[in-house]
């Protein structure tokens, strides 16, 4: 279970902010996107442990090639 930092600039800081919990200025949580919106809304600054996959990061899921259509009998 990875989970994301987020950092804001007082390292005193304990509350809330968006259902996420601060404490000495520090907060983790497992909702990448959330942290982001967070710290994009308040200057706040994201820490991603190296190797978590999010949705932006995630390879495309290669595309499958159509089926050729099977001749109908009698044909």
């Amino acid at each position: 279970m990875n989970k994301v930092e987020i950092h804001v600039p007082n390292k005193q800081y304990n509350g809330l902010v968006g259902d996420i919990r601060f404490h000495n200025g520090v907060a983790h949580t497992e909702h990448v996107e959330k942290a982001k919106e967070i710290a994009a809304q308040f200057g706040f600054e994201v820490i991603v442990p190296e190797g978590l996959i999010t949705e932006e990061a995630a390879p495309e899921k290669p595309k499958r090639k159509p089926r050729k259509k099977a001749a109908k009998a009698g044909e």
